[in-house]
C-alpha cells in the first residue's frame, strides 16, 4: 500500500503532455505560490508609457533558463502600474522594462526600453518604484542617466541601496571617461577598478542597511565588473601576438592579479556561487589563463582544470557555465557526461537536466504544425536535409531584422533544395495576423516552410520542453536529425551576417556523418 501511495502521489506531482509522439515531464508549480511579490512602479513626468513589463531571472542563471520570466504589469491609472504575483523561488532578480513611447528613437519598431537595472528581489517584499526623468530631453535607454528612481515599502532599503551603487559605479564611469585623453586598454582599466571601488566605497557606508548575505552578493557583483577586460586582453595578447604586436606585460598582471581580488577573499563560495557576474568574471579569467598556457591549452580536458582549481558550488556553477557558454573548444556532450558525475548542487543539476535535450547532436523531438494552407507539416518528413528554423512573432522588430538583412540573402542563395529547408514558425496566437505577416514579406517568404503553432504561442509544447522564449531563435538541424545549435541571439558570430551563416549552413551541409546522441 506505501509504494502505492508513492506512485499516486508522484503522477499527482507531474503532468505528461502528448502531441505527435512529444513527451515531456513538466513540473507543475503549485508547491511555490507562497514565494509572493507586490511591485508597483510609478511613472512621474514621462514619455506617455502604456505598458510595462517586469522580466524575472533566478539568482545564479541567465533570464532564458526561465519558461514563465516576463508578466505583464497591470496599469491602475495615474501613470502607476502594479505587479503582484508569486515566483517559484525564494529570490531572484527583475528587470522592468516599457513598450517604447510614441516620439522616442524606438517607436515603432517593437522594442522595449529598460527602466532599471537588474534589481534583487526576495519573497514578501512589497515595493514602490517612483521614477521620474532627469532631463527634458530625449531619452538615452540608459536607466542611471535618464529616471532618478526613489523606493518605499517594504525591502526598499535593500533597492535604495543597491541603486545608490549602482550610480556610484556609473557617475565615477562617465566622470573617469569625459577627462580621458585618450582610452588605451589600460587606461580602460584603471577607469573600470576606480568605478568599482567608487561603488564599494558606497557599498561599505550602507553596511548596516543590509544582511550579511546582500552585503557580499553586491560586493561580488561590483568585484566582478572588470569581467570585460579580459575579451580586450585576448584580442592585445592572442590575437596580437600573431601579428607580432608587444604584449603590455604591466597590465596582464594588472588585470590577472589586481587588488580587487583580495577584497574578495571575505565572501563566502556559497555567495559567489549565487552572483551571476562574479561566475561569468571567473570563467572569462580562467579562459584567458588558459589561452597564455600552450602546455593547458593543449590538454583540453576544461572539467579536469575547473575541478582541480575550484571546489563546492564554485566548481559546480564553473562547470555549468562550461555548457551553457559552450565556447566549441570540446565536444559539449563529453563535457555533459563528465561534469554531470562531478556536479553536486541540486540547482546546478535541474539547470543542467533542463539544458540536456538542447545539445548539440542529441535527437530533436518531432512535431506536426499547420502550413499556410492548412497541410499539417511533420518535422520528422524533413529528415535528410539540414533545417533552419526561425521562430519569430508579428510586430518584432528584430525578428523582421533579422529576415530582411541576412536570412533573406540566404534564402535566395540557396533555397529550399534537396538537402536544406528553411522553417518559418509564428509564434503569434492569432491566424489572421500570422497569414497576414506571412503575405507582407516582411518576416518571411513563399521560399520557406511557414508554420503555425495553433494559436498556442510561447505554450506550444515543443517551445515549452525547449524552453524558447526569447524571440527571434534560430535552430540549426543537421541531416540526421540532431541539434546543430540553438541561438537565442542573433549577434552570434556563426549566424549574425548573412555570409557567415551561408557557410555556418554549408559547413552542416558538408557534415555528412554528424554525431549525435539518442534522447
Amino acid at each position: 500500500m506505501d509504494t502505492l501511495k508513492i506512485l499516486l502521489i508522484c503522477l499527482l506531482c507531474s503532468q505528461t503532455l502528448v502531441d505527435n509522439g512529444l513527451k515531456a515531464q513538466v513540473r507543475k508549480r503549485n508547491d511555490h505560490e507562497n514565494y509572493l511579490l507586490n511591485i508597483t512602479v510609478v511613472c512621474r513626468n514621462m514619455p506617455a508609457i502604456d505598458s510595462l513589463f517586469i522580466y524575472f531571472s533566478e539568482l545564479s542563471y541567465d533570464t532564458k533558463l526561465n519558461k514563465e520570466n516576463c508578466k505583464e504589469l497591470q496599469f491602475v491609472g495615474n501613470g502607476t502600474f502594479v505587479y503582484k504575483g508569486s515566483e517559484p523561488f525564494p529570490r531572484g532578480q527583475f528587470v522592468i522594462r516599457a513598450k517604447a513611447p510614441a516620439g522616442t528613437t524606438w517607436a515603432g519598431r517593437g522594442r522595449q526600453i529598460e527602466l532599471t537595472r537588474s534589481c534583487y528581489w526576495e519573497a514578501g517584499d512589497s515595493v514602490t518604484l517612483s521614477l521620474a526623468k532627469k532631463h527634458p530631453g530625449n531619452l538615452t535607454g540608459k536607466p542611471e542617466q535618464d529616471y532618478v528612481i526613489t523606493f518605499t515599502g517594504t525591502g526598499s532599503k535593500r533597492y535604495t541601496t543597491e541603486y545608490n551603487i549602482s550610480q556610484s559605479y556609473h557617475t565615477a564611469i562617465s566622470r573617469s571617461m569625459s577627462e580621458a585623453t585618450n582610452l588605451s586598454d589600460s587606461i580602460v582599466l584603471n577607469i573600470e577598478i576606480a568605478a568599482i571601488e567608487a561603488a564599494l566605497t558606497c557599498l561599505e557606508s550602507a553596511r548596516d542597511l543590509l544582511t550579511d548575505f546582500y552585503y557580499q552578493l553586491f560586493k561580488a557583483d561590483y568585484i566582478a565588473k572588470q569581467y570585460g577586460i579580459f575579451s580586450q586582453l585576448k584580442r592585445q595578447y592572442i590575437d596580437g601576438l600573431s601579428r607580432g604586436n608587444v604584449p603590455d606585460k604591466d597590465l596582464l598582471d594588472k588585470a590577472l592579479n589586481n587588488r580587487l581580488d583580495s577584497v574578495a577573499d571575505d565572501i563566502t563560495d556559497a555567495v559567489k556561487a549565487k552572483s551571476r557576474s562574479y561566475i561569468n568574471y571567473l570563467y572569462e579569467k580562467f579562459f584567458f589563463r588558459i589561452s597564455l598556457c600552450d602546455s593547458i591549452k593543449a590538454s583540453k580536458d576544461y572539467v579536469a582544470l575547473i575541478a582541480g582549481r575550484y571546489n563546492g558550488p564554485l566548481r559546480d556553477r564553473l562547470l555549468l557555465n562550461l555548457i551553457l557558454k559552450d565556447k566549441g573548444k570540446q565536444d559539449i556532450n563529453e563535457i555533459y557526461d563528465k561534469a554531470s558525475v562531478i556536479i553536486t548542487d541540486p540547482d546546478c543539476l535541474r539547470v543542467l537536466r533542463s539544458v540536456a535535450p538542447r545539445l548539440r547532436g542529441r535527437q530533436v523531438l518531432n512535431f506536426e504544425l499547420p502550413d499556410i494552407t492548412g497541410k499539417s507539416i511533420n518535422l520528422a518528413s524533413l529528415k535528410g536535409k539540414v533545417i533552419f528554423i526561425d521562430l519569430w512573432f508579428s510586430n518584432c522588430g528584430a525578428c523582421a531584422a533579422y529576415y530582411q538583412n541576412v536570412l533573406k540573402q540566404v534564402e535566395n542563395k540557396l533555397g529550399n533544395g534537396q538537402d536544406i529547408s528553411f522553417v518559418s514558425i509564428s509564434v503569434d496566437t492569432n491566424k489572421d495576423t500570422w497569414s497576414r505577416s506571412v503575405v507582407s514579406g516582411k518576416y518571411t517568404s513563399s521560399m520557406a516552410i511557414n508554420l503555425y503553432t495553433g494559436g498556442k504561442g510561447v505554450n506550444h509544447e515543443w517551445l515549452r520542453y525547449y524552453s524558447l522564449g526569447v524571440f527571434p531563435t534560430f535552430v540549426i538541424i543537421d541531416k540526421s536529425g540532431c541539434f546543430y545549435h540553438i541561438y537565442e541571439d542573433s549577434s552570434m558570430d556563426e549566424i549574425k551576417s548573412a555570409d557567415a551563416l551561408l557557410k555556418t549552413l554549408n559547413n552542416v551541409r558538408n557534415n555528412s556523418n554528424p554525431a549525435h546522441r539518442e534522447q
